[in-house]
């Protein structure tokens, strides 16, 4: 989604430079640089919601997978120890 918010931006500032008949100076370069340097906060901001469950996701598989990596060391302690 991010990609995508930064072509849009890209499209946008540059058809605005094109109409203004500006694209001599300003060359899509420097629109695709606005339009990251505008797309980067704007993308926490508008995509806010999919980041923190993306988050939560990381925190509960993360979780998941120290639960069981403590389970292996328990029944490894166990196997040695008997």
């Amino acid at each position: 989604m991010r990609l995508a918010l930064f072509v849009v931006l890209t499209f946008v500032i540059h058809s605005v430079v094109i109409v203004m008949g500006m694209a001599d100076f300003f060359p899509l370069l420097v629109s695709m640089l606005l339009a990251l340097l505008i797309a980067l906060p704007l993308s926490m901001l508008i995509f806010k919601k999919w980041r923190l469950r993306a988050t939560e996701g990381l925190a509960e598989w993360d979780s998941g997978r120290r639960a069981h990596k403590q389970q292996l060391r328990r029944q490894l302690e166990e196997r040695l120890d008997g």
